[in-house]
C-alpha cells in the first residue's frame, strides 16, 4: 500500500512482556526502546496487548522523550478493530516518514553489528577473518564495529583485554566476562560446554578453539567501550 513512499514497513514480533519480572522485563523494555529509537526507523508503531506486564505507559518511561509524529502507540484492548486502527496509524507514520530525503553521510557514521559466528572448523580461517578485515576497514574510516555474544569470547577474552583503549575499558571487559561466567555458575551449568553439537560436528573441539575464531570478527582495532545488554 505504501511501497512508493517509503522503503518498507517492517514487523518486529516478539513473545515477551507478559509474565516477566525483574531483569527479564527490564531487558525486554530496553531492547524494544532501542529498536524504537533506532536511527533507521522513520516512523514507529508500538502495539501492546493491554494485559501484559510491559504496559505501554510503563514502556514510555523507558523509551524517554519521543516525537509523537514519529512514534505512535496502539493498545489492542482499547480499539474495536486492531487491523483497521493499525493501518490508519501506519498511514500517518508513512506521511511523516516520506518527508525525509536521503543524504550522503561519511563511513564514520556507520555502525555494524557482528552476529553469532555459526562456527565450524573453517570459520576461524575463512569467514570470520574476512568479517574482521571489513571491520578494520570501517573502523579505519572512523566507523564502529560491535562484537556481540559474550560466550564466544570465553577462552580468548585476553586478546580483547590487551586491545583495550585504557584501564577503564580493560576492567569493563573483565567484568563483562566474569558476570557472564557467574550467570552459568548460578544456574549450575558448565561454562566450557558452549560448543554446540553442530559446532562439534563441523570440526570444533573446544570452547577456546571456537572463541579464537569468533573474536576475529572484531578485526585488530582498539576496543573503545563495553555497552551493557540492551543499551545503545
Amino acid at each position: 500500500e505504501h511501497g512508493e513512499r517509503v522503503d518498507g514497513v517492517f514487523h518486529f514480533a516478539h513473545p515477551y512482556g507478559c509474565s516477566q519480572l525483574g531483569d527479564d522485563l527490564k531487558y525486554t523494555q530496553q531492547l524494544l526502546a532501542s529498536l524504537a529509537n533506532h536511527g533507521n526507523a522513520g516512523g514507529v508503531l508500538v502495539v501492546g496487548l493491554g494485559c501484559e506486564n510491559n504496559q505501554i505507559d510503563l514502556f514510555k518511561e523507558v523509551l524517554g522523550e519521543y516525537d509523537p509524529n514519529r512514534v505512535k502507540f496502539m493498545r489492542s484492548q482499547d480499539v474495536s478493530d486492531e487491523l483497521e486502527t493499525g493501518m490508519e496509524l501506519i498511514g500517518e507514520l508513512v506521511e511523516y516518514a516520506s518527508k525525509f530525503e536521503r543524504q550522503p553521510v561519511p563511513v564514520s557514521r556507520l555502525k555494524i553489528g557482528l552476529k553469532c559466528g555459526g562456527s565450524d572448523g573453517l570459520s576461524g580461517i575463512t569467514a570470520n577473518p574476512l568479517v574482521g578485515a571489513l571491520s578494520d576497514r570501517v573502523i579505519a574510516q572512523g566507523g564502529t564495529a560491535i562484537l556481540t555474544e559474550v560466550p564466544e569470547m570465553f577462552g580468548a577474552e585476553t586478546i580483547l583485554m590487551n586491545r583495550a583503549s585504557d584501564e577503564g575499558v580493560f576492567h569493563k571487559i573483565v567484568d563483562l566476562v566474569n558476570d557472564f561466567k557467574q550467570y552459568f555458575i548460578n544456574h549450575g551449568q558448565d561454562i566450557y560446554e558452549n560448543p554446540s553439537p553442530g559446532n562439534k560436528a563441523g570440526g570444533i573441539s573446544t570452547l577456546e578453539e571456537k572463541s579464537l575464531g569468533c573474536t576475529q570478527k572484531g578485526g585488530h582495532a582498539t576496543v573503545m567501550d563495553v555497552v551493557p545488554y540492551g543499551k545503545r
